[in-house]
C-alpha cells in the first residue's frame, strides 16, 4: 500500500514482480503519483523484462565530467530548497489544501505523521531522485507498471479524492484503462 510517491513505489514493487520476502499479494494505491508515457510515445523500457524493471531504474550512475557536476550540483541546491520548505514550513497548508472538507482535521499530530519520513537519514537523496535528479532518464512508467499488475493479476484498490488538486481523478481513471 502507499499514498503518492509512496503508491508509486508499491505500483513499482507489484509491477517488478516481487519484494522481499516473497510474492505481492495485493495492492492499494492512494493518489498514486508517477509518470504516464505521452500519447503515440513508445515505451522505453519496452524491452526490459518485468523481473529486471528494478534493477534497470536503479543502476549506478555514470561518471559525471566538469560540466555535469556543476549541473547536479545546482540541481541538488534547488532541490533542497524545495524539501526544506516542504519539509519545515508548508506541510501544514499543503495538508489544508488536501483536505478541503474539513480542515480541523488538519492538527499537530497528522502534520508530524508527514514530516516524519522526511526527517530519515535518507530522506533528501530520495527527494532528490524523485524530482529534479530523477534516475538519469531510467523511469518506469505507470502505464507499464500498470500492465504488468494486470496481467499477473494483483488485486488492486484505488483510492483517489476528486478534490485533489495536484493528482487528480484523471490519473485514476487512466490507470482504469
Amino acid at each position: 500500500a502507499g499514498n503518492s510517491l509512496g503508491g508509486f513505489s508499491s505500483l513499482l514493487a507489484a509491477g517488478a514482480g516481487t519484494v522481499k520476502g516473497g510474492e505481492i499479494a495485493g495492492l492499494v494505491l492512494v493518489n498514486a503519483a508517477g509518470s504516464f508515457l505521452p500519447p503515440d510515445m513508445p515505451d522505453p523500457m519496452a524491452s526490459v523484462a518485468r523481473d529486471d524493471l528494478l534493477a534497470a531504474v536503479d543502476t549506478a550512475p555514470e561518471p559525471l565530467g566538469p560540466g555535469g557536476m556543476v549541473g547536479q550540483l545546482i540541481k541538488r541546491i534547488i532541490s533542497f530548497g524545495g524539501f526544506i520548505l516542504t519539509r519545515e514550513g508548508r506541510i501544514e497548508s499543503t495538508l489544508k489544501l488536501v483536505y478541503t472538507d474539513d480542515k480541523s482535521r488538519v492538527d499537530d499530530d497528522l502534520v508530524d505523521l508527514i514530516k516524519r519520513p522526511a526527517m530519515q537519514e535518507n530522506a533528501f537523496e530520495v527527494f532528490f531522485k524523485t524530482t529534479l535528479g530523477g534516475r538519469e532518464g531510467k523511469q518506469v512508467s505507470i502505464d507499464r507498471l500498470s500492465k504488468e499488475v494486470e496481467d499477473r493479476q494483483v488485486p488492486t484498490l484505488l483510492l483517489w479524492g476528486e478534490n485533489d488538486p495536484w493528482i487528480t481523478m484523471d490519473r485514476a481513471n487512466r490507470m482504469m484503462e
